[in-house]
């Protein structure tokens, strides 16, 4: 009995292992393993209908990503930004407040899992404008 209880906790440990996270404690994790992208293939996410929303009511707001002065040159004031950073990996990673990303929206609370499923599932589904 000891042997079989002794594999399990083994078992759960390395499950758990499998859960990464840094010194800041935001996860590790990247796009494809991504629990929200499971549903992204019933879904038709538009960036000007689902994303811009989101991005325009969290992101690009006075003081942070819009002109004249966008914080760190990043603006997400159009459909042509925000795809860029979509491409690139930078928005996920941000919204997901993984690795070396600075957590964004800043100085504010996490995007809800809903707004960042919704990115995630644009993103996937080739991150359609209209």
């Amino acid at each position: 009995m000891k042997i079989i209880s002794h594999i399990i906790v083994f078992g759960i440990i390395i499950a758990l292992m499998d859960c990464k996270k840094d010194n800041s404690g935001m996860s590790t994790g990247t796009l494809s393993d991504s629990l929200f992208v499971a549903n992204c293939n019933t879904q038709i996410i538009t960036f000007d209908i689902d994303v811009a929303p989101i991005i325009f009511g969290n992101c690009a707001v006075p003081g942070c990503h819009v002109n004249p002065a966008p914080i760190n040159g990043i603006a997400l004031e159009t459909y042509e930004q925000v795809k860029f950073y979509g491409e690139n990996g930078m928005l996920d990673c941000t919204i997901r407040w993984m690795g070396d990303c600075t957590p964004m929206p800043n100085a504010q609370e996490q995007l809800t899992i809903k707004q960042i499923q919704t990115i995630e599932c644009w993103i996937v589904n080739g991150m359609i404008e209209k």
